[in-house]
């Protein structure tokens, strides 16, 4: 099981991947200049990027009990890495892919 992220120092990128199934969860907000990555969303949430909820999940999660169907948390702003995938994140063009 693994969450990590690998910085390219040369290329001003980070790579960011979890594991298959999902045990670890990681977690990122990348907006306005900004990113920052970390296991918990309490530790994005320290850096003053605001607590707006994320109606639409909540809605789904208290109507359908579902919450793990898109990279969209409880608070707009902070996605997640779904299990098994990776992402590739460009600060200089504030770019992800």
């Amino acid at each position: 099981m693994w969450a990590f992220s690998i910085y390219d120092k040369n290329k001003n990128i980070f790579f960011l991947s979890r594991d298959r199934f999902g045990i670890k969860p990681l977690y990122y907000h990348f907006k306005e200049g900004k990113f920052i990555f970390a296991s918990e969303i309490k530790a994005i949430l320290q850096h003053n990027i605001g607590r707006i909820p994320n109606d639409l999940l909540v809605f789904d999660y208290l109507m359908y009990n579902i919450a793990d169907h898109t990279n969209e948390t409880f608070f707009k702003g902070i996605k997640k890495i779904p299990k098994g995938h990776f992402a590739v994140f460009d600060i200089k063009k504030e770019f992800a892919q």
